[in-house]
């Protein structure tokens, strides 16, 4: 009883069964899916859709680098897909709640950052294209596609016009072959990292 709390997030939970998840929800604790890492590493991933069923809340990860997506914008094409595989556990909104607004319920930040609302930091992913669901647009998008990062009211990189344009300034960079700006400054940086460019 003392370990399975509002505190424990599982993480993977490839194991657990139906009725597993139904002591994890009962108990107000919440799971962290790896679908990619999962089925690299196990040949299957977790019954996301018994955990769904039983109201546990569900963040999405991209695991480690030797077994995971590079980063969140993979994993969730993974998810879409086992999703979808499964007849549509999710929809491209829920999937996208499981990075965002679900995932820092689970960490109890979520007075702090996970959503667009006056008071929190302001944390903003743009990516190319204005037609259709932008739930869809999201999932489907590459780091191609991604043309701004904002990390707490400070745009870190993007398209150089749109990073100048919300007065942000940084090095130059050629990635994914399109002109980007990279704002790797902190003024509280530790003294180690300053002066280190992209570039070298």
């Amino acid at each position: 009883s003392w370990a399975v709390a509002p505190s424990l997030s599982g993480i993977h939970c490839a194991g657990l069964q139906p009725q597993d998840f139904t002591v994890l929800a009962s108990n107000h604790a919440s799971m962290v899916w790896s679908p990619f890492s999962n089925l690299l590493l196990y040949g299957k991933t977790a019954d996301v859709k018994a955990a769904k069923a039983a109201g546990v809340a569900i963040g999405i990860g991209s695991d480690w680098a030797p077994s995971g997506s590079k980063n969140l914008l993979g994993e969730l094409k993974v998810a879409k897909w086992v999703s979808d595989s499964a007849g549509g556990i999710f929809t491209d909104a829920e999937l996208v709640a499981m990075a965002t607004t679900t995932a820092v319920k689970i960490l109890g930040w979520d007075t702090q950052l996970g959503s667009l609302e006056p008071g929190k930091r302001s944390d903003l992913l743009v990516v190319r294209g204005a037609a259709g669901d932008p739930y869809a647009q999201l999932i489907a998008a590459t780091e191609a596609k991604v043309d701004l990062v904002v990390i707490n009211g400070t745009p870190r990189y993007g398209d150089p016009n749109l990073v100048k344009a919300i007065g942000g300034s940084g090095e130059a960079a050629n990635i994914a072959g399109r002109p980007r700006t990279l704002n790797l400054a902190q003024p509280e940086e530790d003294p180690v990292m300053q002066g280190i460019t992209y570039a070298g």
